[in-house]
């Protein structure tokens, strides 16, 4: 990859195709009591920027592995029950949600990252204020580009996305046939890794693929102790990155159906 953070720093879309933005913290392990009551200082706190409260009772019947929530899953035993707690804007754009391992906040109509860095360094410093002693064991950003261009056929991205990354589709037999084609590239940085996944996840598998959608999903992540400063210049060092890998694998013609502007 060539593009440097340095270089990013104004660039900004008018439009975009982020299906969802999500940051997220880890707990070394369950908070007590998180699950019967939240703090009334930390609620309150959380309103000034989530103005709709939305607990969840929750009953695990069972170990379940799924996606991003396998390890909260895991940390819970069979039988317990309690609430996860989530909290809305008034669009339901963005959501905030407080469980006993964890917290993230997830944007699905997604402006700038200063909005977002905003919002996560308000709830951490407030959450970490009411829930003194706590121990962040992992923190994580992650962007998921859904690109669907109407008219287009589904296997015709050469003039969007980078052509290197189309080489897949060469390997089959005949396009006709590809029910499903993924890459997934993971990079360690030594300091923060970052998981790449990109292709056509065809919703209508395992038919051939009719639809032309394409994804870049990006998530970095940091594992292991931080302190809530560490926590924020993590995700701050992971949004760089993602958007040098981002930018990287869309071409100029992409770049000018989102507007660019700086």
């Amino acid at each position: 990859m060539e593009t440097t953070v340095s270089e990013l720093d104004t660039i900004c879309y008018d439009k975009n195709y982020l299906k969802e933005v999500l940051v997220r913290v880890d707990f070394s392990g369950p908070i007590e009591g998180i699950e019967k009551k939240l703090s009334p200082s930390f609620e309150k706190q959380a309103l000034q920027r989530f103005q709709i409260a939305e607990p969840q009772a929750f009953v695990v019947s069972g170990l379940q592995v799924s996606g991003g929530e396998t390890k909260s899953l895991e940390m819970r035993a069979v039988g317990a029950q309690g609430t996860d707690w989530y909290f809305h804007d008034k669009n339901h754009e963005k959501t905030l949600s407080v469980q006993q391992t964890c917290f993230w906040i997830r944007y699905t109509k997604y402006g700038k990252f200063e909005t977002l860095k905003g919002d996560f360094e308000y709830i951490l410093s407030h959450f970490c204020e009411n829930y003194k002693g706590v121990l962040l064991t992992r923190t994580g950003i992650r962007y998921i580009n859904f690109i669907s261009i109407p008219g287009k056929g589904p296997f015709d991205w050469k003039d969007l996305v980078n052509p290197k990354m189309l080489h897949i589709f060469d390997v089959a037999p005949g396009t006709e046939l590809i029910s499903r084609a993924l890459h997934i590239l993971e990079l360690n940085y030594g300091d923060q890794n970052l998981r790449f996944q990109y292709g056509m996840n065809n919703p209508d598998f395992p038919a051939p693929i009719r639809q032309n959608h394409f994804i870049l999903d990006l998530d970095a992540y940091v594992q292991g102790p931080q302190e809530p400063g560490e926590a924020l210049s993590n995700i701050a060092k992971g949004h760089g990155r993602i958007q040098c890998i981002f930018e990287d694998s869309i071409t100029s013609k992409l770049r000018e159906q989102m507007y660019v502007a700086k």
